[in-house]
């Protein structure tokens, strides 16, 4: 139950003593705002905080920390939420992102694996599609295989890989060409060049960013970077007022990929921020909702991948393992297919530290 907000500071609930069911034993859960993730990481040491998120780097390099694992939980586990991938959306409202080979292009310029390899310390997976990598919703034959370039041979079409070469030919082909000499692309007047928004309180999204605009820059691209933040972020994406952006989305254990991709979500509320209207994909994302046999509508959900891929509203760029750290002090902590449960941690008496 609510308990109390002190603005900018924390959040606190508390227990319901008159719930029905068996209650949790813990009676209080305070959540602290820290925007700064090395100031996180902090706090918990310090045992100011006893659970945090950390940012990929940090978990990486406190794993292998012995001394700190030894008073800390370093939790890495999959879930289909929280969130469960990451990706940057092209605006096809814009004079470039309208074309299907402008967005296949920008695919072929970031090179994922070098994200999951370096950004991500090797905790991560590239992904082609909005499915959980586990759910067989995801279209196998649209995997891209980690430390591979190459598509697997049974791929329904060519896995966009990292390769700039093709990324070029494909702007070519789609008119986009450097007609005055000043080394960025250009048609019918208007020069490709596009704002790339990012939440600026997630220090992973400003690294992207970075490698997006040296990646584009390579092509005759030129990528203008746009932190803010995240209220205002998503203030501009519910008004369609952005051109490209990075962001995650977390999912369920059933998904149903409605809001996010079909045509009658781009406006109204709903989250199709892109602008992405395909008949087909429309027709499908209706057809799956209607139906009830698991094995048919997984295979419907596999065409929209393929759609989905071909398309290329989003770049799909990884996935990650969930991170947590926390204090060793909390018993019974057990990592579900679905997520943790603090319901059911507990301290031992000798261990509490507040009132």
């Amino acid at each position: 139950m609510f308990d109390r907000w002190d603005v900018g500071r924390q959040v606190v609930l508390r227990r319901n003593e008159n719930y029905w069911g068996r209650k949790p034993k813990l009676k209080k859960v305070a959540y602290q705002f820290i925007a700064n993730p090395v100031a996180s990481v902090q706090a918990l040491r310090s045992h100011q905080v006893d659970i945090v998120i950390p940012e990929p780097e940090q978990f990486a390099e406190l794993a292998d920390n012995s001394r700190f694992s030894k008073e800390f939980y370093c939790l890495s586990y999959w879930t289909p939420s929280t969130p469960f991938y990451y990706y940057i959306g092209w605006n096809q409202g814009t004079p470039f992102f309208s074309d299907r080979l402008v967005r296949r292009a920008m695919t072929g310029i970031i090179n994922r694996q070098e994200i999951v390899a370096h950004l991500l310390q090797g905790h991560g997976r590239q992904i082609t599609g909005p499915f959980y990598f586990l759910s067989p919703d995801n279209d196998p034959r649209l995997a891209l295989p980690l430390g591979a370039g190459a598509p697997p041979a049974q791929a329904p079409g060519l896995i966009i890989a990292y390769d700039p070469q093709t990324s070029r030919q494909l702007l070519d082909k789609a008119g986009w060409r450097d007609t005055d000499g000043d080394g960025l692309r250009d048609k019918d007047g208007v020069s490709l060049r596009f704002k790339f928004m990012y939440a600026n309180s997630y220090a992973l999204f400003e690294r992207l960013a970075k490698l997006l605009k040296d990646e584009a820059a390579k092509v005759g691209v030129e990528v203008i970077a746009e932190p803010c933040e995240w209220s205002i972020l998503w203030d501009r994406l519910n008004h369609r007022e952005f051109q490209a952006y990075i962001a995650g989305w977390a999912g369920d254990a059933v998904e149903d990929p409605y809001q996010l991709f079909h045509s009658s979500q781009i406006g109204n509320g709903g989250f199709n921020f892109v602008g992405f209207r395909n008949p087909d994909a429309d027709a499908i994302i209706e057809q799956a909702r209607r139906t009830v046999n698991d094995a048919e509508r997984h295979g419907l959900y596999q065409r929209l991948h393929g759609i989905l891929h071909e398309e290329q509203p989003y770049t799909f760029l990884f996935t990650r393992p969930t991170f947590r750290l926390l204090d060793r002090r909390f018993k019974n902590v057990v990592v579900h297919k679905l997520s943790l449960d603090y319901l059911e941690w507990y301290v031992p008496k000798r261990q509490h530290r507040y009132q």
